[in-house]
């Protein structure tokens, strides 16, 4: 998922970040021999954990924009 990240924003910038860690997860688990259903699976556990980390980054700095707004206002 990783690899798979790292080549797809070198591909394809925002589309690809999102795509490459599917990608790289499902090539992953076929090369490691397990089938097209249960690649898919990690594959979609990949993006579900990236995306999911994503918000919580981005939920966590507004959390500290308001907390600077304010103290900046009430200090």
């Amino acid at each position: 998922a990783v690899f798979g990240a790292f080549l797809g924003f070198f591909a394809g910038s925002l589309p690809g970040l999102l795509i490459g860690p599917f990608v790289g997860a499902v090539l992953g688990e076929l090369i490691n021999g397990r089938d097209l259903l249960q690649s898919a699976k990690s594959g979609a556990a990949a993006l579900t954990g990236m995306l999911s980390g994503v918000f919580m980054k981005v939920f966590i700095v507004l959390v500290m924009i308001l907390t600077f707004t304010i103290g900046m206002t009430i200090g």
